[in-house]
C-alpha cells in the first residue's frame, strides 16, 4: 500500500472515529482501562476524567462481560448462512441497533437491515469464511467521560472468494478482508457497532487494483508476532492505564 493511500485512510479512519466518539485509529481501547486520546477537536480530558476512570479500575470494571457479548455474537456469527444470517445477528444485539459502515454499507438499524447490507452479500460470495482476529479488547470511551464500554475486534475476515462481491470478479482463491470492529455493549446486548473493511485491498487481491501505480508494497498485515492483542482474560487494569 502506498504512503498517499495509507494517510487517506487513516485521515479517513479518524474523522470517522472522532464522530462516533471513539478515539484515534492507532488504538481505541489501550488494555482494558480507557479509550486511548481524544480526537482533534474534542475536548482533552482533564484531571477530574483521570480520577473517575482510576475510581472505575478500582472496582469490578474488567469488561469480561462485555467481551463475552462480543465473542458469542462472533461465535454465532461463524455458524450463520445468508438464510439465518438476520436471526443471528438479533441474538446478541438490542432491536434499535446502530450499525455503522463505510461506502456502500452506511448507516442501519436493527439486525435485518445489517444483514441484508452487509452480511448477506459477503457470505453469499464467500465460502468457508473465518474471522481471524488480531487484536481484541475493551475499554471505556473518554469521549463520553468514560460512561460506556466499547470493545473492539481487528484483523481479517478470510473465506474462499467464490462468487461475485460488490462487482468484484471472483478468484476462486482464499480472499482476507481486513477490517476492524466496535461494538458497544450495555445491558448484556450490542447496541452501536462501527465495522470498517479495506474493500479496495481485497479488489487488488483480486486482481482489479482501482489504484495508479504505487511506491510502497502491498502485502496482507500480520498481527503481533506474539499474539498477546487477544486479550480474551482479564487484563491488569495499572497495565492499561500505563499505556495512556
Amino acid at each position: 500500500m502506498s504512503r498517499s493511500k495509507t494517510n487517506t485512510l487513516d485521515h479517513s479512519r479518524r474523522s470517522v472515529l472522532a464522530q462516533l466518539g471513539l478515539a484515534g485509529a492507532a488504538g481505541v481501547v489501550i488494555g482494558t482501562a480507557a479509550v486511548a486520546a481524544t480526537p482533534t477537536g474534542a475536548n482533552a480530558a482533564g484531571s477530574s476524567d483521570r480520577t473517575t476512570i482510576k475510581k472505575r479500575k478500582s472496582g469490578a470494571a474488567d469488561f469480561q462481560a462485555e467481551k463475552a457479548v462480543v465473542r458469542a455474537h462472533h461465535d454465532a456469527l461463524a455458524t450463520a448462512t445468508p438464510a439465518t444470517v438476520a436471526q443471528v445477528l438479533a441474538l446478541h444485539t438490542s432491536p434499535d441497533w446502530h450499525w455503522r459502515g463505510m461506502h456502500p454499507f452506511h448507516e442501519q438499524h436493527g439486525a435485518e437491515a445489517v444483514a441484508e447490507v452487509f452480511w448477506k452479500p459477503y457470505l453469499n460470495a464467500m465460502s468457508r469464511w473465518q474471522r481471524r482476529a488480531d487484536i481484541f479488547m475493551a475499554g471505556l470511551n473518554e469521549i463520553d467521560g468514560f460512561k460506556s464500554v466499547w470493545v473492539v475486534s481487528m484483523g481479517h475476515l478470510m473465506g474462499l472468494f467464490d462468487r461475485p462481491y460488490l462487482g468484484i470478479r471472483p478468484t476462486e482463491r482464499i480472499a482476507m478482508m481486513r477490517y476492524v470492529e466496535f461494538n458497544r455493549v450495555e445491558g448484556g446486548r450490542i447496541t452501536e457497532s462501527a465495522l470498517f473493511c479495506d474493500i479496495p485491498e481485497l479488489m487488488i487481491q483480486a486482481g482489479q487494483n482501482p489504484f495508479p501505480p504505487q511506491t510502497g508494497a502491498h502485502l496482507i498485515q500480520p498481527g503481533p508476532m506474539t499474539h498477546e492483542g487477544l486479550m480474551y482474560t482479564h487484563q491488569d487494569p495499572e497495565k492499561g492505564q500505563a499505556t495512556l
